[in-house]
């Protein structure tokens, strides 16, 4: 069986201590603005060389978050913590935004990428498109199954990696709007204000339906090991070195065999919401997995219990084995060689052997001096006597070579292994934008697609369930049809792929796609891809980016104001949405089975806020959208809105209703009356 490493979360100098103390084998942190808890510690330029030193000196590996998506701005800031990261040698950076990923490729190839759980990948065909773009790591969705990491795990080579402790999103991680809808703070740029863990009651639900337990897979290392996945990720860089140091115990306990229920219930103790879950883990969702913070999951991380995790890391662990040589010969200085991971030091004593007078310098009591380290990370494991005679050497003089030679051994496994960094010019190739832009129509139903409104667009996006007989009569009146992919692959590909090819051949020529798996299996379909918001297309980078893996034109995320848009440079083409419910989230644990059975849901339900607000959830493909109740309205607003297509995104409204709004898009008219309704990001903006 492979060995998989535990990753550790480190949002504080205390945290990274506690991380690598208890055996971690790798940390994650976070350094400067670019990464996905902001509202973390985090590290400044002087401490994360510190951090980098310090872990690789114990032979722990770090990788640095960039996970958030960046603003054109925000770019020349973007290039340069790159450049200060290469130049202190971390050892992977963790990029969601397909941006960042054009920037680091173009001016630190040499980095090792990992793409983020912000990625939403969790399928295979997602996994395959970062392979073949250079990813050497992905950070599967926390939602997939045992049986679904072990298919990604068969179709490619790339490492994998998984939470098994810690939260659990709500929504598929880097397909929530919601913190930034409802308050402008982006979880998709690290300040997710965490809207879900507030009041929101389903019907007949406990209140708290949009919050789901802590994540424990404990019991399941070993499977996890034998499924394939590479590294065991820890949640927590919000929370304390604690937290940090129980985790990274009871994990390197598992590992080897030894774990125990009191292990678990430490990790309950020190922090938990109303319990653990392995739901998604062991593919069954449902009620239990729903909890919140209660009071005596706050009380039971008692000052008691934190002290016995301080003194985890209170003290250095001898971690690193190191190989020692000492030669003793007449008439030249002691020379101490040492060796640990790879790298070797030699240290000379300030002066000479003495004549032995009672017996010479023997291996066991020299192996004896040199063998205590003392408080550092480092452990004699072996050690070999080079004399020439009748010599010893005093202790003092041997503690002095051991004393130096550990120093300089830690300052050659601190020292910097750099990546080359070139400040290349980020150039994109530009189109013009059209004059006018085309209209889209996207349904949930083929229901509210009446004639007129098809008559009046440039292109419909159906459902990729629409009949087969509708597609086939739509593409023969000359309507130009493209079919959304689902925005999660979580029924099985092959059944998406299938059905791709079955109306590939009656001329479908175009998909709607809303993740990288469904890029890929258009590139594979030699089908073409019309990038939807869950791209999260948010930068010029990140749009040439998409150009390069087979998208032909793109919506921009909804997260985007109007300034940025209509500066943006892309060499395909780019919309906007100019209405429509907004999916705030998509989650695979329906909230509406947090009060009743899927048989007992007429589809048509909702969850409501604590101010009244109720929020329509659809489910479709095995997973729930969660809608904002109030619509986009951009219809009066169009000709300030410069992109090649605008979109109107229906998703509950009757084909009556999705033809008044789409005369009033035509008309550029304002909203009806008394109706209720966001301009979303356009004019505020996310921070």
């Amino acid at each position: 069986m492979m060995r998989a490493e535990i990753l550790a979360p480190a949002g504080s100098e205390e945290s990274l201590i506690a991380a690598v103390r208890c055996g971690a084998d790798a940390v994650y942190l976070g350094a400067g603005d670019f990464n996905a808890r902001r509202n973390a510690e985090n590290f400044s330029a002087e401490q994360l060389q510190a951090a980098i030193g310090y872990a690789h000196s114990h032979a722990v590996k770090v990788y640095i978050t960039l996970n958030t998506i960046i603003k054109d701005r925000e770019i020349p800031d973007f290039k340069e913590q790159v450049k200060r990261i290469c130049a202190i040698g971390a050892d992977a950076l963790i990029l969601q935004d397909l941006g960042a990923v054009k920037i680091v490729k173009q001016c630190a190839p040499e980095i090792p990428l990992h793409a983020s759980t912000q990625m939403s990948v969790h399928s295979p065909s997602g996994a395959k498109l970062l392979e073949k773009a250079g990813f050497r790591r992905v950070v599967l969705s926390r939602e997939i199954s045992r049986a679904e990491i072990a298919e990604i795990r068969r179709q490619t080579n790339l490492e994998l990696e998984y939470f098994v402790h810690g939260a659990l999103c709500m929504c598929v991680s880097g397909q929530c709007y919601m913190s930034a809808f409802l308050g402008s703070r982006s979880g998709n740029r690290g300040l997710c204000a965490q809207p879900c863990r507030l009041e929101f009651k389903a019907p007949s639900g406990t209140g708290r339906d949009l919050s789901l337990k802590d994540n424990c897979l404990l019991e399941h290392t070993e499977q996890l090991v034998a499924t394939g996945v590479n590294s065991l990720k820890i949640e927590g860089r919000m929370k304390r070195p604690e937290y940090v140091a129980a985790a990274v115990s009871a994990y390197k306990k598992a590992l080897g065999g030894e774990s125990t229920d009191e292990d678990k219930k430490t990790l309950k103790d020190i922090f938990s919401r109303s319990g653990f879950t392995d739901g998604y883990f062991i593919g069954k969702t449902g009620s239990d997995m729903f909890g919140s913070r209660l009071k005596e999951n706050v009380l039971s991380a008692d000052a008691k219990l934190l002290k016995k995790q301080q003194s985890l890391y209170a003290k250095e662990t001898a971690l690193i084995p190191i190989s020692a040589k000492l030669t003793v010969v007449h008439s030249k200085k002691p020379v101490l060689s040492a060796s640990a991971l790879g790298n070797s030091i030699c240290v000379t004593a300030n002066s000479l052997p003495e004549p032995a007078v009672n017996a010479p310098l023997s291996e066991e009591y020299a192996k004896r001096l040199i063998g205590k380290c003392g408080s550092t990370q480092f452990y004699l494991k072996n050690f070999s006597l080079c004399t020439d005679g009748e010599v010893t050497l005093p202790a003092r003089e041997i503690n002095a070579l051991r004393r130096a030679a550990l120093k300089k051994l830690n300052e050659e496994l601190e020292k910097n292994k750099p990546y080359r960094f070139t400040d290349c010019k980020i150039d994109i190739p530009t189109h013009n934008i059209k004059d006018k832009a085309d209209l889209y129509i996207r349904v949930s139903d083929i229901s509210q697609l009446s004639d007129t409104v098809a008559g009046l667009c440039s292109k419909v996006i159906l459902p990729l369930n629409t009949p087969e007989e509708e597609i086939a009569s739509l593409i023969k009146k000359g309507v130009n049809v493209a079919l959304e992919a689902p925005r999660c692959a979580f029924i099985p590909e092959e059944k998406i792929r299938n059905r791709l090819l079955q109306l590939k051949e009656i001329g479908v020529r175009e998909v709607f796609a809303g993740n990288l798996y469904a890029v890929e299996m258009c590139r594979e379909l030699s089908l073409r891809a019309i990038g939807s918001f869950g791209l999260n297309l948010f930068n010029s980078p990140a749009l040439a980016f998409a150009d390069e893996i087979g998208v032909s034109e793109a919506l921009i995320s909804a997260e985007a104001s109007l300034k940025q848009i209509n500066s943006l440079n892309s060499p395909i083409s780019i919309g906007a949405l100019m209405y429509g419910h907004i999916p705030l989230m998509i989650t695979r644990n329906c909230p509406i089975k947090n009060g009743r059975k899927c048989s007992e849901c007429d589809k048509t339900s909702f969850v409501t806020d604590r101010r009244g607000e109720a929020f329509p959830v659809r489910c479709s493909h095995g997973y729930s959208e969660i809608f904002n109740p109030r619509p986009l309205y951009m219809c009066d607003k169009k000709s300030e809105v410069k992109t090649d297509f605008h979109l109107l995104y229906f998703t509950v409204e009757s084909a009556h209703e999705a033809e008044e709004i789409t005369d009033r898009y035509i008309k550029e008219s304002p909203a009806a009356e008394n109706t209720l309704f966001t301009r979303g990001m356009y004019y505020r903006g996310v921070k």
